[in-house]
């Protein structure tokens, strides 16, 4: 299940007749979630310039059968690349859990307001 999307950063257009390149990478699990970075990049044919377009951190769920959250084999960092993203999609969950926590507090105060 999708839990969340975020940090979709979209540097440069595809044009048509582009060759699309789409890579996905888990960095970082929690115990029943999984980060996936998404590098999306393309290029002209007629030029060797690789461009990257896009980039986002998708979070998914791991569901049972009955559709209750279960546990993901845990992702064990093993070399400076690996920590280097596990530490940004920390990060990137730590600033989801902020912008969660101000938007429960704005509907608050909006509904106390109102």
């Amino acid at each position: 299940m999708t839990a969340y999307v975020g940090s979709v950063h979209f540097d440069e257009s595809i044009l048509i007749g582009d060759i699309v390149d789409v890579r996905a990478e888990v960095i970082m699990t929690g115990r029943t979630s999984m980060h996936i970075a998404v590098d999306v990049s393309a290029r002209d044919p007629k030029v060797q310039v690789i461009r990257r377009t896009t980039h986002c951190v998708l979070v998914f769920v791991a569901l049972d059968d009955i559709l209750k959250p279960k546990p993901v084999p845990a992702l064990v960092p093993e070399n400076e690349a690996q920590r280097a993203r596990w530490v940004y999609a920390d990060k990137l969950k730590a600033l989801e859990m902020q912008a969660q926590k101000e938007r429960s507090e704005l509907v608050e105060l909006l509904r106390s307001a109102g």
